[in-house]
């Protein structure tokens, strides 16, 4: 209303008003993602619905026929920012028919008349090659079962190799001071090597045991290992392998027990529990710094002195 607009009785405006606003748009279907055809970038679950307005979701639901028809009840999200609805059920290497029917409405009841549909098919799942086991060291009995896991999916071969390290390789892999990512070690430290050819149809995971062995067939000896798995089909630029881990073989079980600066040690053998004698032990801190070494007596047990932590609750 400009200011120069008069009243019946001849006064003015003091000053003008400006009183801006916006209609909300008819009801339309924007886009459905993915759209038709085949897709060729990477594999994803999530099919959206975009809107032109807010909608009322119990009409869309009603309205929206998907085929092949997912296994599971679908669970649908409604954005009320951007007036999409999203639902994560599409499956790798899948052919399929999304359909909107008439009557969808808007939140104020008017309806979208039209019907659309999109026909796509989904690429394969994503490759994937890896350890099945904790990032943590592993560890595995002299007498006890040594086998570990990989899982693969959509690649033809994973090669894994096992290598020896030494007390002190594993302490800086561990630590950090030697980047597990980058490290490779020699060639002439290779205990074993397996080569396995996938056994998977498309978009299959598999779930595969694996038993490392000397070159004569027999267990593993005590000590530390370096597991690698590599495959050429997934690439990983910066790194020297595509998964690893540190795992320890052990002969015996030991127990740690410490105070603010005391520490004791006690190594038994793992089935019969007796203590074994004249074995030299080290103590790290949490920095992997030596703090304390010596050798078990005949009871098993040795005592060392610590230096003080620096906090109260540091591990070593």
């Amino acid at each position: 209303v400009d200011k120069t607009a008069k009243a019946a009785d001849g006064g003015s405006l003091a000053e003008g008003l400006d009183w801006p606003f916006s209609t909300v748009p008819p009801p339309a279907l924007l886009y459905i993602s993915p759209p038709d055809g085949q897709q060729t970038e990477g594999f994803t679950p999530q099919l959206l619905i975009k809107f032109a307005s807010p909608m009322d979701i119990d009409s869309v639901k009603e309205n929206i026929v998907i085929s092949p028809q997912p296994q599971e009840p679908v669970q649908w999200w409604y954005d009320p920012n951007d007036w999409s609805m999203r639902a994560f059920i599409l499956q790798p290497s899948t052919s399929y028919q999304v359909r909107t029917l008439p009557g969808m409405q808007d939140i104020y009841g008017n309806p979208i008349s039209s019907e659309a549909a999109v026909n796509f098919t989904t690429p394969a799942a994503w490759k994937q090659a890896r350890l099945q086991m904790p990032w943590e060291p592993a560890l595995l009995r002299v007498s006890g079962p040594q086998e570990f896991y990989i899982t693969y999916r959509n690649v033809n071969a994973v090669d894994v190799k096992l290598y020896t390290i030494t007390p002190q390789e594993f302490i800086d892999l561990q630590s950090g001071k030697l980047n597990r990512s980058e490290y490779k070690a020699p060639d002439e430290d290779l205990v074993w090597e397996n080569e396995v050819n996938s056994t998977g149809k498309l978009d299959e995971s598999v779930l595969q045991a694996l038993t490392p062995l000397k070159s004569s067939g027999e267990a593993l000896d005590p000590g530390f290992y370096f597991l690698v798995l590599d495959t050429p089909d997934i690439s990983h630029p910066g790194q020297t392998s595509l998964d690893n881990r540190l795992v320890v073989v052990a002969n015996a079980n030991l127990t740690f027990k410490s105070s603010t600066n005391e520490g004791l040690l006690w190594l038994t053998e793992f089935e019969s529990g007796k203590p074994i004698e004249n074995i030299s032990l080290s103590v790290y801190d949490k920095d992997f710094q030596l703090t304390a070494e010596g050798s078990t007596g005949e009871d098993g047990l040795l005592k060392v002195e610590l230096p003080d932590p620096q906090e109260n609750y540091d591990p070593r």
